[in-house]
């Protein structure tokens, strides 16, 4: 299960850390009430890589966030093209 996000103008290009957080805020509301919205800590580093590739001017795509990756902190999700390799975290909500 992945939550797929188009980047916008906004977050294209954007080389500003409160526009980032500021998205990445309204993200959370939208979706952190879905039963698919675990692992937060992993999804927020995903989509601050994504963010980070498209301010390296990087054409990064679609950003797809995956919960069961795991929480590895950013370098090593911005050394493996936003994707880690690891053991998967399951779903606490089943």
């Amino acid at each position: 299960m992945s939550l797929t996000l188009v980047p916008t103008e906004v977050t294209e290009n954007n080389r500003d850390r409160e526009v980032t957080l500021a998205s990445w805020t309204l993200v959370k509301a939208m979706c952190q009430d879905s039963p698919h919205w675990y692992n937060e800590g992993s999804l927020q580093q995903q989509y601050d890589c994504h963010a980070l590739g498209e301010a390296l001017g990087q054409d990064v795509g679609d950003w797809d966030l995956e919960p069961i990756r795991k929480d590895t902190g950013l370098i090593q999700f911005a050394v493996n093209r936003c994707n880690p390799e690891g053991e998967p975290v399951l779903n606490p909500n089943g």
